[in-house]
């Protein structure tokens, strides 16, 4: 094993040390090659782990499936005429930050016609 003589020999050394390239040695005889193999290096390591990244946030990811019932119902809730949906969780897996958006519809006519 050679002997760091500098900081930056004991950069390029810790860099090529800890993606297991000439492990032990200073492989690259020349700064060019340090510096060459320092950004191969450490981009391999940034895009392997983009990908490991993307695989392991995107592929276990389960949508929600919400059941609904099949006709809802109109009853008075606080003396109101109000529209009720029954709705389920169609997973084992509990429900966390759920929310509910409904938008309706109505065809009214007034007494104008």
């Amino acid at each position: 094993m050679s002997r760091a003589v500098s900081f930056v020999d004991a950069f390029f050394f810790s860099i090529e040390t800890l993606a297991t390239v000439g492990y032990g040695n200073m492989v690259p005889a020349t700064r060019y090659g340090h510096v060459i193999s320092a950004i191969e290096i450490i981009c391999g390591v940034v895009y392997t782990a983009s990908w490991t990244g993307v695989i392991f946030i995107r592929f276990p990811s389960r949508r929600p499936k919400i059941v609904y019932a099949e006709r809802p119902v109109v009853a008075n809730h606080n003396g109101v005429p109000t529209l009720m949906i029954r709705i389920a969780n169609g997973r084992t897996h509990t429900l966390a930050d759920a929310s509910v958006r409904l938008n309706a519809l109505i065809l009214e006519c007034s007494p104008a016609g």
